[in-house]
């Protein structure tokens, strides 16, 4: 098969697969001095690149691959500066190897050299050519151009091995004590004001902000665990509704969250609940720049890649466009700017809805269940989404991006006793899969 390099979208990856021809392909042996010369045009810049290809050698082999600037001029092949080199060793038959330059490439005309420059275990390496073109490339061999193309997949992207920076092993990236306090110091003031509590609600057509109006406030319960302050608030709306608060303060952390259950005690159906935004905070943030990745499937070519929006005096609204949360899009926001940000993650095993509203120096974000009109059955709860917070000052991707993993893996993932699950191993299969997704 074959994606036509000269014709990608903006969020394809760039894709050369001669796998297929009418002809079976001859070999080419690389010998110390031999050199294999594949002219790719791009018209998308590239931060990555994979490379697969067949070789002959009797065991496994190794590879130079270098990058130049090229310009083929009819015949001739003029190579430029060299942009790139890396040595590929222990290569097996049709292994598909992830390459990682050392900077972002702009769209242009590229020479893919691949060289043996020293013998692998298995002896000097061989490739596959085809005599006729199977894609949209040039085959030079030992700087003559010669019909046909090399059998090799190469693939091309812009995200990056690293994409959120490297990863923190020793612990030493922590939150600031500012940081903490001023986390500390917002999750306080929600809990001692309710009226100002950042969400929203409307109960049998009348839209309550806050938890005051409308609400009293039953019992108050606070429980202090190893990372942790939890807190337990039970309210009465004045339609006989429960509300119960679950808050949850990380201090060591800078992040906060929080859900809640909606509860009817009586025997008959409640008012109609609708256009619940279980959180809507603003924080003091000019012109954010919002990131985050990509899903594990939907409308992108590009799975987990990262995005990132600069957000103007503008809204936006992301939707899960299915059941499934981590579909199209992650629920996981990263918004800077200025002198900080805040990592915001929506937790809903559903469609979620989460809006971004930024003007002058304030952003506002909505995050609730996509849609959301029901009245709730005698003595059945509604259990909200969960919002979490993460707060940080400066804009160093790298660390804000540690600290979230340094939260996550503390404070968030399954444990045994006080030790992370071991790796391990399952099975599975699309056949179970197609059923429960297409049942």
């Amino acid at each position: 098969m074959c994606r036509n390099p000269h014709n990608l979208r903006a969020d394809s990856p760039v894709e050369i697969a001669a796998f297929g021809g009418d002809n079976a392909p001859h070999p080419i042996s690389l010998g110390a001095q031999d050199r294999i010369c594949q002219i790719i045009t791009l018209n998308q810049p590239f931060r990555a690149l994979r490379i697969g290809l067949p070789t002959w050698s009797a065991a496994d082999c190794a590879l130079t691959l270098s990058l130049h600037r090229a310009e083929p001029i009819m015949e001739e092949l003029h190579i430029g500066d060299l942009l790139f080199r890396t040595r590929i060793t222990d290569i097996c038959d049709c292994e598909i190897r992830t390459v990682m330059p050392d900077r972002i490439y702009e769209p242009g005309t590229y020479a893919l050299v691949l060289t043996e420059g020293g013998n692998g275990r298995g002896g000097h390496p061989g490739v596959w050519c085809f005599d006729s073109a199977v894609s949209d490339s040039s085959l030079f061999v030992n700087g003559v151009p010669t019909e046909g193309e090399l059998q090799v997949f190469w693939q091309f992207t812009c995200t990056p091995l690293y994409p959120f920076g490297v990863i923190d092993d020793s612990g030493v990236i922590r939150p600031t004590k500012r940081e903490k306090q001023l986390a500390a110091r917002r999750f306080a003031e929600y809990l001692s004001d309710l009226s100002r509590f950042p969400t929203e609600i409307t109960v049998g057509g009348v839209k309550y902000r806050g938890l005051a109006d409308g609400f009293t406030l039953l019992s108050t319960e606070k429980q202090e665990k190893k990372d942790k302050i939890l807190h337990h608030l039970t309210l009465r709306h004045e339609s006989g509704l429960l509300y119960h608060l679950h808050a949850t303060h990380y201090p060591d952390y800078a992040a906060y969250d929080w859900t809640a259950e909606l509860e009817n005690p009586t025997d008959a159906p409640s008012p109609r609940i609708s256009d619940w935004l279980i959180a809507s905070p603003t924080y003091p943030i000019s012109n954010p720049l919002l990131r985050g990745i990509y899903g594990d499937g939907g409308f992108h070519h590009d799975p987990y890649a990262p995005y990132s929006v600069q957000l103007n005096d503008s809204t936006l609204t992301y939707t899960s466009p299915s059941g499934r949360s981590t579909y199209n899009r992650f629920p996981y926001f990263d918004l800077s700017g200025g002198a900080g940000g805040v990592i915001f993650v929506l937790g809903w095993p559903g469609k979620w809805r989460a809006s971004f509203v930024a003007s002058g120096n304030l952003l506002r974000i909505e995050a609730s269940q996509q849609t959301l009109s029901t009245p709730i059955p005698p003595h059945a709860r509604l259990i909200s989404p969960l919002a979490l917070f993460l707060e940080y000052g400066g804009n160093d991707q790298s660390r804000v991006t540690n600290l979230w993993r340094h939260f996550f893996i503390d404070c968030q993932m399954k444990r045994e006793g006080d030790s992370l699950f071991a790796p391990h191993v399952s099975g599975g299969t699309s056949w179970l899969y197609a059923e429960m997704k297409d049942a």
